[in-house]
């Protein structure tokens, strides 16, 4: 590009006479006018026979409104025609000077988005060095929070990012050590993997504490189903009630007993909760095995 003079401005000259504008008007004396003409009007009340006057009023006055709205807003178009003359012409170089503007910010943009991109890489190449030799290099770069977007910004220099870098991943280290001294096993590899979805310690402990809770809730439902399916018959049955010697009846004479259809009882499904003891609930499993209820444990999830 050849070099020359581009100040922009330099030798231009914008003229701009105004003379001072004025309007010879009456409305102070209007306005004093218009307030004795409508004064009748105030205050007036109609009735159902006189809704014709009332309207013919409305009509009046609504159509003395408008003449005069009329009035100012020609006045306006009037007064301000010149103005807007200049306007539209002022725009036109306005628009001239737009297009060098818009190439050359352009090419800026483009010059920002080469010099964001090499940070970028930077960043990449800077991170891969100083976590090259890290015990959990592999988890580091699978975490898509790691990297600051802070460090994008001009005012971050490589120095500072890569400091940031070394502490961040000591910090991590120092999580996933906690993680591991506290769970083992299939555990470890799913606490882990929270880990380094969100990156929060607290949270991963949270998300700890509920699968600990669900397989400790459902180790002891299925201890007691093993308790009730093993559960010997006993003399834990409800032991009868001793009661008065029975009298001496004669016994009638035998009948024919008469045949009874039978009737198959209406079965229902009732839920209980039974505070008991062991024994009590060896005899009520017992109770109810022979009377054909059955019993099935229910848990609650955690």
């Amino acid at each position: 590009m050849e070099e020359r003079d581009v100040t922009p401005g330099s030798e231009l000259e914008i003229i701009n006479t105004i003379k001072a504008g004025k309007i010879t008007h009456n409305y102070r004396k209007l306005k004093a006018q218009v307030l004795l003409m409508v004064e009748p009007y105030k205050g007036l009340t109609f009735t159902a026979e006189t809704e014709r006057k009332a309207k013919g009023i409305l009509a009046k006055l609504r159509k003395f409104k408008a003449g005069m709205n009329n009035e100012r807003k020609n006045l306006k178009s009037e007064w301000m025609a010149p103005y807007l003359e200049c306007e539209a012409l002022m725009k036109e170089v306005l628009a001239v000077i737009e297009i060098p503007i818009n190439e050359i910010d352009l090419q800026v943009k483009e010059f920002a988005a080469d010099e964001l991109q090499a940070k970028i890489e930077a960043i990449a190449e800077l991170k891969a060095k100083l976590l090259e030799d890290h015990p959990i290099v592999e988890l580091l770069h699978k975490m898509e929070w790691f990297n600051d977007p802070r460090w994008e910004n001009k005012a971050y220099t490589l120095k500072k990012i890569g400091q940031e870098i070394v502490e961040k991943s000591n910090h991590i280290q120092n999580d996933i050590n906690a993680i591991r001294a506290v769970v083992h096993g299939d555990l470890e590899t799913q606490l882990i993997s929270e880990y380094v979805r969100c990156g929060s310690l607290s949270e991963v402990l949270r998300i700890k504490d509920k699968i600990l809770a669900d397989r400790e809730a459902a180790e002891r439902a299925k201890e007691t189903l093993a308790e009730m399916e093993s559960t010997p018959l006993g003399p834990f049955l409800p032991q009868p009630v001793p009661g008065p010697e029975p009298i001496a009846m004669e016994e009638p004479e035998p009948t024919e007993p008469e045949e009874i259809p039978e009737v198959q009882p209406e079965t229902r499904t009732i839920r209980f909760d039974i505070t008991t003891t062991k024994p009590g609930f060896k005899a009520l499993r017992i109770f109810c095995i022979e009377n054909g209820i059955k019993i099935i444990p229910v848990t609650k999830e955690g």
